[in-house]
């Protein structure tokens, strides 16, 4: 067919059409729901396939939509692109997922193997706990790596809390972590207790000087930061 366009409808909620070059196909589910007029709740499913890849749509909603209406720029949810390479370069440059929420959960059932590495954003800060002492937080993934640096400026006791700033959202652990505290130039030992709400603790030797250093690597259940 060189012109024109088809639409086929496999039910009243299921259909798939080929128009402007661009394939489209749709399922909305039905389900019993007193919140709305006419007792039903909608769920709608759909993708298109052009030359620009393949763009999965998902609304809810409590009236019902017209066939293949799912198929709106405000229905994203996300896309799949093959990025095409230049010049005479037979090979594509890459695959690529983008989803409209930056915390979209993508799930493999089963094995993965990778030849050749995985790269993943690299966000990173620092805060300032107290007493002189900072960290560096580097965020990769679910992965968070603090290092410790800066010089005690102020008195320190065991079990005290720093009071000056916590560990940002984004970088908190999901659980206590231990930072150790090697002091500088001395064999006395000490860490700290990174708290999931981002309260750091001293415990060690009560002291009102040193150069403490040290790293530890944590998991984090926060979002992403910006």
């Amino acid at each position: 067919m060189l012109g024109g366009s088809l639409t086929i409808s496999k039910s009243d909620t299921q259909g798939i059409a080929v128009k402007d070059g661009v394939v489209k196909s749709w399922d909305i589910s039905k389900m019993i729901d007193p919140n709305y007029p006419d007792g039903y709740s909608y769920t709608s499913m759909g993708v298109a396939l052009n030359s620009g890849g393949l763009t999965i749509y998902s609304a809810g909603y409590g009236i019902t939509l017209d066939k293949g209406g799912v198929i709106d720029p405000k229905y994203k949810v996300a896309s799949l692109q093959a990025i095409a390479s230049n010049g005479r370069n037979s090979i594509g440059t890459g695959l690529v997922l983008n989803a409209t929420n930056s915390n979209f959960p993508f799930t493999i059932n089963g094995n993965i193997d990778v030849i050749g590495g995985i790269r993943q954003t690299s966000k990173t800060t620092s805060v300032t706990i107290g007493a002189g002492l900072i960290l560096s937080l580097e965020r990769r993934g679910e992965t968070v790596i603090a290092i410790l640096l800066g010089t005690i400026n102020s008195s320190l006791t065991s079990g005290q809390q720093f009071g000056v700033g916590k560990i940002p959202l984004g970088y908190r652990p999901n659980t206590t972590a231990n930072i150790p505290a090697h002091m500088t130039s001395s064999y006395n030992g000490a860490h700290i207790d990174a708290g999931i709400d981002g309260v750091c603790t001293w415990w060690g030797p009560s002291t009102n000087t040193g150069y403490p250093r040290g790293s530890q690597m944590w998991f984090t259940n926060d979002s992403l930061p910006n």
